[in-house]
């Protein structure tokens, strides 16, 4: 990467020693690693066919690398050669929705992909105020959108989790909210069951006049959404179809993004310089550990084994 690039989004192969990171900016990248011992070797730098790349995705078999393109509101696909390398892009596509904030969603902005299984590709799209789904043809790497499910007006989805009995939790970024849904895998729809705000508690929050919620993560013992601005993370846990409220946490400044383990919860604090970690109780509060020192960390992921 260049001077003064940073990684938005970073994942690995799901079963090659190879990582792809995209940068922001208005011509992204997409760059490609081969991971040996310790170290990253590049094997790609290439253009996203997008602007402002925020967020990639790899099919269950390691086939199709997807990326979505925040500013031109568009998906690319990459087929994935034997050793983990992007080839030429196989697919490009935009999105055509907009929602009722003027100053954020006048057009689509496509902001993260998540393979449901082998061929069913998910998409938010905070532009649009809508959750996409695709069928990928594995023959080609085209996509056939087959639903686009309605979101509150104004939330601006960003991120999803995938948790128990095919529900979902997605963060409102625009509106500082917590979406539980279900999907229903016959028809890729997702039925919205509850709405919770990201964030309740303006005693311990960082006093703004805006904030951003960011990453959610989540499974059966708890769930969690960061807020950029108020500087937290609120624990939540899911009963009988509702988002119950369990605690809010100042973590560190501008948590980026969240990697969620059995015992601990990982916050990357971007403005903070600062990993923060903590320990996850039985009940889905948090105890806070320990804080490791990082310059600007935007994305946590795991190495490859």
């Amino acid at each position: 990467m260049g001077p003064g690039q940073g990684v938005a989004a970073l994942i690995f192969h799901p079963s090659l020693a190879v990582a792809y990171g995209v940068t922001m900016g208005p011509e992204g990248r997409l760059f490609s690693w081969r991971q040996i011992d310790a170290e990253l070797s590049t094997l790609v730098d290439i253009p996203s066919f997008g602007t402002i790349p925020c967020h990639l995705a790899v099919d269950p078999r390691g086939e199709f690398l997807v990326i979505t393109n925040y500013g031109t509101g568009s998906i690319t696909v990459f087929p994935l050669g034997p050793d983990g390398r992007p080839g030429p892009p196989a697919w490009l596509q935009t999105l055509t929705g907009r929602g009722p904030n003027a100053e954020r969603q006048a057009h689509s902005h496509t902001h993260y992909a998540a393979f449901v299984d082998d061929d069913l590709l998910l998409i938010t799209d905070l532009g649009g105020d809508t959750v996409a789904a695709f069928q990928l043809d594995r023959s080609t790497g085209r996509l056939t959108m087959i639903n686009e499910s309605r979101m509150p007006a104004g939330s601006g989805p960003r991120h999803l989790a995938f948790l128990s009995d095919d529900r979902v939790a997605i963060s409102g970024e625009l509106d500082n909210t917590a979406i539980l849904g279900r999907l229903d895998r016959s028809s890729a729809a997702i039925e919205v069951l509850s709405v919770a705000p990201s964030s309740w508690r303006s005693e311990i929050r960082d006093d703004v006049t805006s904030s951003k919620a960011s990453d959610i993560v989540g499974d059966p013992a708890g769930l969690y959404i960061a807020n950029r601005g108020y500087n937290t993370v609120s624990a939540f846990t899911v009963q009988d179809d509702n988002l119950i409220p369990v605690d809010e946490y100042r973590v560190g400044s501008w948590p980026q993004h969240l990697d969620l383990q059995i015992t601990e919860l990982l916050v990357a604090c971007q403005e903070s310089d600062e990993v923060t970690v903590w320990d996850r109780n039985p009940d889905g509060s948090l105890t806070f550990n320990r804080g490791i020192p990082v310059t600007r960390p935007a994305w946590l992921t795991r190495t490859a084994n």
